[in-house]
């Protein structure tokens, strides 16, 4: 169990999965090398990098780590576990454990609090030189993208502890800067709250508007790896426990917690935090972010979001930065997203149909897909009953999670079909599907915000998008009687035999 990042990051070392790089790498606004770096660490399997020779960055005393969970394999290493089947299974059961049982958070003494080693309170603080800035590609402001934003629901007092992006406010759109107030001491966070979109940190945002009051937040970043996967992956229901995601990921982790309450707010964070800022999100004011990477690989041309004001930043006295972006996959974050989508919707389904196998989310390789492949350890009679697939299919969009509601495209293969390979997938869906009797469409589906196919709110966002359902099982007794066609393919069985007696001549 991981205390903080930097425990995770010496498991990376000894693994062989971290290294240093010295060589020159350029951070600034407009020239820049991370969003390529990032995503030749992922596309080549190559290992996650410490940077110590950054041009233009301005923290330089603070290094910077690459990719630290751009792999599944260092996904797999985060969660302590083998493999990406296991990672999702135990990632799954996290999310299954009644929150009843889950291990309540440590709250520390502050005096013995890492995260509060150095403390900048009011006036002397200065995000453009105390807080570190890199860019990736063309996107317009530096973020902060590795933490967990907390906040309260201004109605009830619940917490929650969610992943949430904040960018830097540096220059305005025609090129001149913010006003010298803004750029040391206002973020602009990505709170889309017109409507929230069941997001909680959005619904407490948009009470707090109500109230015509601000929104107390503390954004925890650099956090233990396990946080950060609970914290911006699985839905964890209002309510469902006082202390939220810092309790349900004592069920992921195997044991508590420790926390500790901030200097300026009424909440809590990661004792083991490399940073935290904390301030006060503003009813009043919002500004346009633009030209943003979002998940789905696309650049947004901007979003209308509040502004976050710092009153409050503590530190560990020599600090380390995590950046991340979202761009065409595959990205550092991406294999959190994917592992988080694959996990949250099998263990749904799972709760209601033991006939589910696996879910595997497309892009394979990092992202927040939208195109999710089901699949059934039953097929051709023995499914339960006729157009079973299609009842998966409703499932799926009826889950009450984060992702499977967003679904647009799902479809559903038996046991023969390998989830994990398009090419099998495919074979099912140009063999065993009719386009209009095996698929189902819904105009009116929840959508994944930022699918740049889909109509656009003022803010920048998405509502609403059409989906489409595909059942590729076999359509016995739907269609037919008997499987009057039997595929013509070696046995997994075989192909295990075959590979243990010549692969050690072929490779």
């Amino acid at each position: 169990m991981f205390q903080d990042q930097r425990a995770f990051l010496r498991h990376l070392e000894e693994q062989g999965e971290l290294r240093t790089l010295d060589v020159p790498i350029r951070v600034t606004r407009n020239d820049n090398e991370l969003m390529a770096l990032s995503r030749y660490l992922s596309i080549n399997n190559v290992p996650a990098v410490k940077l110590t020779n950054l041009e233009g960055y301005n923290t330089p005393g603070v290094p910077v780590y690459i990719g630290n969970i751009g792999s599944r394999k260092r996904m797999c290493l985060a969660l302590e576990v083998e493999n990406w089947g296991e990672a999702k299974e135990k990632l799954a059961a996290a999310v299954k454990t009644p929150p009843e049982s889950w291990p309540e958070p440590v709250i520390v003494d502050p005096g013995k609090a890492p995260c509060k080693e150095v403390i900048i309170r009011g006036d002397d603080i200065d995000l453009q030189t105390q807080v570190p800035k890199v860019w990736f590609g063309e996107e317009w402001s530096a973020m902060i993208s590795d933490n967990v934003s907390v906040t309260r629901d201004p109605d009830t007092g619940t917490l929650n502890a969610s992943a949430l992006l904040h960018s830097f406010l540096d220059l305005q759109h025609d090129g001149t800067p913010y006003s010298e107030e803004l750029r040391r001491r206002c973020l602009i966070s990505y709170i889309f709250w017109k409507p929230p979109t069941g997001i909680h940190v959005a619904e407490n945002y948009a009470n707090a508007v109500k109230r015509g009051k601000p929104l107390e937040i503390a954004i925890a970043s650099c956090i233990e790896p396990q946080l950060f996967i609970i914290g911006g992956g699985p839905r964890c229901p209002r309510g469902s426990h006082a202390w939220d995601k810092y309790a349900m990921v004592g069920a992921l982790r195997g044991g508590p917690t420790e926390i500790v309450r901030c200097e300026t707010v009424d909440l809590y964070v990661p004792a083991t935090s490399e940073w935290v800022l904390e301030g006060e999100v503003l009813p009043d004011q919002e500004l346009a972010d633009y030209k943003h990477g979002n998940f789905l690989g696309y650049y947004n041309e901007y979003q209308l979001l509040p502004v976050t004001k710092i009153n409050c930043i503590t530190r560990r006295r020599d600090p380390i930065w995590h950046p991340s972006r979202s761009f065409m996959p595959p990205y550092d974050h991406g294999f959190l997203q994917l592992i988080t989508i694959e996990s949250e919707v099998l263990s749904y389904l799972r709760s209601g149909f033991p006939q589910v196998q696996d879910v595997v989310a497309y892009p394979s390789f990092g992202g927040r897909g939208m195109f999710y492949v089901v699949q059934l350890n039953v097929d051709a009679h023995e499914k339960p009953y006729a157009w079973f697939g299609h009842q998966i299919i409703h499932a799926v969009w009826g889950s009450p999670g984060r992702y499977g509601a967003v679904a647009k495209y799902v479809v559903v293969v038996g046991p023969d079909i390998d989830p994990y390979s398009l090419d099998e997938v495919i074979w099912a869906l140009n063999t065993r599907v009719q386009p209009k009797s095996d698929t189902i469409f819904n105009d009116k589906g929840q959508v994944l915000y930022f699918d740049p196919s889909a109509l656009a709110t003022p803010q920048g966002n998405t509502v609403t998008s059409e989906q489409l359902g595909i059942d590729a099982t076999f359509k016995l007794p739907e269609r037919f009687t008997k499987l009057h066609q039997v595929p013509a393919r070696p046995p997994k069985e075989a192909m295990e035999k075959i590979k243990a007696k010549v692969a050690p001549y072929l490779t």
